[in-house]
């Protein structure tokens, strides 16, 4: 069944809310509300003849009977054998191919027994099978109407919370970006400092180079020898 957008201030039917969830709360408000009492086998009957087990929940009764009185007002007018196909599953025959297996009939017929005397539904004397009473409708819908409300509120608390999740995400990508381009421009800084510090190394290093080539060193001055000095002797 296609979900679609359902305004809390119109009125809601069995038909609007999900099967699984009016027949929880239908079988809930069965059970508070004293409308059906359970009967002695509830605990030790099969609700087929291919199980092996009777059900392991305890308020299967109940159940049971909001499934069935959720058909009735789905499908109308249905009687014990159209509801034995419907609550019917797949019997295994060992190596032989499966085939559809009926429901027991002794549990439907308890259950509309239970409603038909609570006056949840009645015979159709014209058209035969079981229809709803006005009174029965009215409880129905007004389930529905609760499960409807709860189901809203249940699809916008989960909204906002799809919504702050993913506003969460997003600042959390949003500061992880931010850090990884405050951590480039750090190493971009960082590389820029080094490749400044050994530039300005390599510069002066070129400077004293070209320095000592432009200005040689002098050659070491010789002094000149002193003549020799003539014998005073000999011009005696």
């Amino acid at each position: 069944m296609a979900s679609r957008e359902v305004d809390s201030r119109t009125s809601s039917t069995v038909k609007d809310v999900p099967a699984a969830h009016f027949i929880q709360a239908y079988a809930a408000w069965l059970k508070k509300s004293g409308q059906i009492t359970l009967p002695k086998w509830h605990d030790i009957v099969k609700t087929a003849t291919y199980k092996e087990l009777p059900p392991l929940n305890p308020d299967w009764y109940f159940i049971r009977a909001a499934a069935i009185a959720r058909q009735i007002y789905i499908k109308g007018r249905k009687g014990i054998g159209a509801l034995r196909k419907t609550f019917g599953g797949r019997k295994i025959r060992g190596t032989q191919p499966s085939h559809h297996g009926l429901g027991a009939g002794g549990i439907i017929r308890s259950c509309l027994k239970v409603l038909h005397k609570k006056q949840i539904i009645q015979n159709d004397k014209t058209r035969g099978g079981r229809r709803l009473t006005d009174t029965g409708r009215r409880s129905m819908d007004r389930i529905a109407a609760r499960v409807m409300s709860r189901n809203i509120r249940l699809v916008k608390a989960a909204r906002k919370a799809a919504e702050e999740t993913e506003k969460a995400v997003i600042a959390a990508k949003i500061k992880a970006e931010a850090d990884e381009l405050r951590r480039i421009e750090e190493e971009a800084a960082k590389a820029a400092a080094a490749e400044t510090d050994k530039k300005g190394k390599g510069d002066k290093g070129k400077g004293d180079k070209n320095k000592s080539k432009a200005a040689p060193k002098s050659a070491p001055k010789i002094a000149p020898k002193a003549a020799p000095k003539k014998a005073e002797a000999s011009k005696a």
